[in-house]
């Protein structure tokens, strides 16, 4: 079995060790639906997922891959990341986000552009595209993990960061996260490569 690669759980922490800036090989291992979180500045709900990368060309100084996580809100409407991220990575414009299965991109192979935060403290993903030939055959050390809503508790692995923000969304406070809809397959089904 896999062993975990710990993503810090209290992010604060001095010892937080980044991975490098620039392109990276990685491919998508967790997506955790983090279920809907009010914009403070719109006063809207809005849908959250979140995708973590694992970097196995890049490791700790234990050895083990980095891993990387952005939290997308599930919108594709103008601009958004996800809408952005997920062209360039499958070059293929997304026009709505039902056509979307999220959980479809656990596994695949990417290329993430890290950059820094400007204070420095934090490694962000500002780009997705496709992998490189030479990185497609690369093997996951982590588990794969996918969870939404109505799938029992939060998985142990995932670090307190993910589970505490999960735990703020709004299905898991108002009526137990037992209870509420879990991210569905678009219509149809799917039959390509292409998770839409």
């Amino acid at each position: 079995m896999p062993l975990m690669t710990p993503v810090q759980a209290n992010r604060d922490e001095e010892d937080y060790e980044k991975p490098p800036e620039g392109q990276q090989a990685a491919i998508c291992c967790w997506v955790v639906d983090q279920g809907n979180h009010l914009n403070e500045r719109s006063g809207s709900w809005q849908r959250k997922c979140r995708l973590t990368f694992e970097l196995p060309r890049c490791l700790m100084k234990d050895n083990r891959p980095f891993v990387i996580s952005a939290m997308y809100t599930m919108s594709f409407y103008g601009s958004s990341y996800a809408k952005v991220h997920f062209t360039t990575w499958f070059g293929k414009t997304i026009t709505d986000e039902t056509q979307l299965d999220w959980f479809k991109l656990a596994g695949r192979h990417a290329t993430v552009q890290v950059k820094y935060s400007d204070d420095g403290k934090w490694a962000n993903i500002i780009g997705i595209t496709p992998p490189a030939e030479a990185d497609k055959e690369l093997i996951l050390h982590n588990n794969i993990i996918t969870w939404t809503f109505g799938e029992g508790g939060l998985p142990e692995e995932l670090p307190d960061f993910i589970k505490a923000k999960t735990m703020q969304s709004r299905e898991w406070n108002e009526q137990g996260q037992m209870n509420h809809e879990p991210l569905q397959e678009p219509p149809g089904g799917l039959e390509s490569d292409v998770p839409f």
